[in-house]
């Protein structure tokens, strides 16, 4: 049996908001390739990871996934904001959002949500 994960703190809104921006972002550049959801507990945190596999995102680049008006990669024609605001979002509520390349290519966001 595993363990409970216990209460959990959260905007539900602000979370939904937030995996709603991520699962788009991944999907529409993952093109056909399957979206990777996973959730774990990491200590007295919930691990909410989204893998992609799209084209992933220059190590150096990566800092600027979160700026405003700012589309990094081979798609553009969006206006920069979805993961502007799913930081913005995150910042508000407590919570944090990490980024990594995947093996094999494509891009990993790490939401990670404290637990009470």
């Amino acid at each position: 049996m595993r363990d409970a994960i216990g209460m959990v703190r959260l905007d539900a809104q602000g979370l939904r908001r937030v995996l709603t921006n991520l699962l788009e972002n991944a999907a529409r550049h993952s093109r056909d390739a399957p979206v990777g959801v996973t959730s774990a507990r990491d200590g007295s945190d919930i691990l909410i990871v989204i893998a992609d596999r799209g084209p992933g995102i220059p190590l150096e680049s990566q800092g600027e996934l979160t700026t405003k008006y700012i589309s990094v990669g081979e798609h553009r024609g969006t206006a920069g904001l979805g993961l502007w605001i799913v930081q913005q979002i995150l910042e508000a509520i407590g919570d944090r959002l990490d980024f990594a390349a995947r093996n094999g290519g494509g891009l990993i966001a790490t939401v990670r949500v404290p637990t009470m």
